[in-house]
């Protein structure tokens, strides 16, 4: 093959001073087109003053790497943009002035359960993501301050109104827009909210995602 000539100019000198030549690879055009790679290993047999040289075809390992190396530059790029998606939502979350939270669920959620029960089971979900918005009305000075604990900790499963917007977002298929309702923020201020709930089911895993 052109693009090995040199390379291969270069193993026999090397055989030339003394060395043994092993695994040395380089490419053959054939007759039909086709290339060929082939993995050579020779010696020189000083008593008969030849060279023994043997090969053997690589060609079906060689395309198996390449096509392996092709494989991996691709799963590095789609890594390279899941990277940076990721990146662009997490900057999109904390710069933004609404409290946006997600949670999931202790257990896998049956959406086909009677309402109060599917209730109790989105009260125990535990908080997995804030944003700095949220983490202010609060009055924790950290994201992971909040992360962990249970969505009953901030919103009161006892209180009527919030029971019922948690009860409607379930019967309209896990989704709600524009819900008005009151919180309580660590100084004991009321505040007045429109909720976006979006309910994302998974595996019948439950993933809540609040914007207010």
């Amino acid at each position: 093959h052109p693009d090995d000539r040199q390379r291969s100019i270069e193993a026999l000198h090397l055989f030339d001073e003394g060395n043994t030549v092993k695994d040395f690879e380089n490419r053959y055009c054939c007759s039909n087109g086709d290339i060929k790679w082939l993995s050579w290993s020779a010696t020189f047999l000083e008593e008969e003053g030849m060279m023994l040289a043997s090969a053997r075809d690589v060609t079906h390992r060689k395309k198996s790497e390449t096509a392996l190396l092709q494989k991996t530059g691709e799963l590095n790029t789609l890594h390279q943009e899941l990277k940076a998606a990721i990146e662009r939502y997490q900057v999109f979350v904390q710069q933004s002035s609404e409290i946006i939270w997600r949670c999931e669920m202790q257990s896998p959620v049956d959406i086909h359960d009677n309402v109060e029960l599917q209730v109790v089971q989105l009260f125990q979900g535990f908080l997995v993501e804030c944003n700095d918005q949220m983490v202010h009305f609060y009055g924790y000075s950290f994201a992971a301050d909040l992360i962990g604990k249970q969505v009953a900790d901030f919103f009161d499963p006892n209180e009527t109104v919030t029971r019922q917007i948690v009860g409607e977002f379930i019967k309209q298929g896990y989704k709600m827009h524009r819900r008005l309702s009151m919180h309580v923020d660590h100084n004991g201020n009321q505040g007045y909210f429109f909720n976006n709930l979006v309910g994302v089911v998974k595996d019948y895993r439950q993933h809540l995602l609040n914007v207010r």
